[in-house]
């Protein structure tokens, strides 16, 4: 007998917790919006985008939260729509205990500018074209003269991520101006000299080679004392005094 009072029991319990499940979530559909929330995660190392541009992106885009019942409300629409703006690396959109829906983003890392053919551009740390932002400009390298997207992307995104790397050169390199024939000349932040890096091919090697010159000789002859290093010819480097 106290078995079956047991199973009767137990039923009864789960009914009634099926049946509060319903219930709740029913409520809880209905429940209205009580508004938007956006939390940029990264915003203290990179400004391109703000919580306002992302809910301005959302209500361009359409959606109308506060107000609207939570069970009306497409959290996944809305991720994707947030996901479209170029300077998004990820986002993820959330209904929250209290009634708010929330949106945490991640902004994109550039590692290059460039002021190209193309206009102004990043490329960002995976090599894909990113746009400037009006919010913010980061100190980085920035590439001029012949420069395209595809060059940009492709050659002169290794490059970049091995400056970004490189604490020394990363402090070092101003300027990467591409020549016609597509040779590099490198504008330092220091002294007034430039250099002639030739073909992407090799180039840390021929960094390697620079570096040795800079930590070597320029302390000694002094840092303006040339007016271009040239490093383009393996194992070599050649020097053009500067005419006074």
């Amino acid at each position: 007998m106290k078995r079956i009072f047991k199973i009767i029991a137990a039923c009864l319990i789960a009914g009634y917790l099926v049946v509060s499940f319903v219930f709740f979530r029913r409520i809880s559909a209905e429940e209205m919006c009580t508004g938007l929330v956006v939390n940029v995660l990264d915003e203290n190392d990179t400004h391109f985008i703000t919580g306002r541009d992302i809910e301005n992106l959302v209500v361009r885009s359409g959606f109308k939260l506060k107000g609207t019942p939570m069970g009306e409300i497409n959290t996944e629409a809305v991720e994707i729509a947030v996901r479209k703006n170029l300077l998004v690396e990820r986002a993820e959109c959330y209904k929250t205990p209290g009634g708010a829906v929330r949106i945490d983003v991640t902004q994109r890392i550039p590692v290059l500018r460039v002021a190209g053919v193309n206009g102004s551009f990043y490329v960002d740390n995976k090599g894909e074209y990113m746009p400037v932002s009006p919010n913010f400009t980061l100190y980085l390298p920035v590439a001029t003269g012949h420069v395209d997207k595809d060059f940009a992307m492709q050659e002169l995104y290794k490059f970049s991520l091995f400056l970004e790397n490189n604490d020394f050169w990363n402090a070092q390199i101003e300027q990467i101006h591409v020549l016609q024939n597509k040779e590099i000349e490198l504008v330092p932040r220091v002294g007034t000299h430039k250099v002639l890096l030739g073909k992407l091919e090799n180039f840390e090697e021929k960094l390697s080679n620079l570096r040795l010159f800079y930590e070597q000789a320029l302390p000694k002859i002094g840092w303006n004392k040339y007016e271009k290093i040239n490093v383009k010819y393996a194992g070599q480097v050649i020097c053009t005094k500067r005419k006074n």
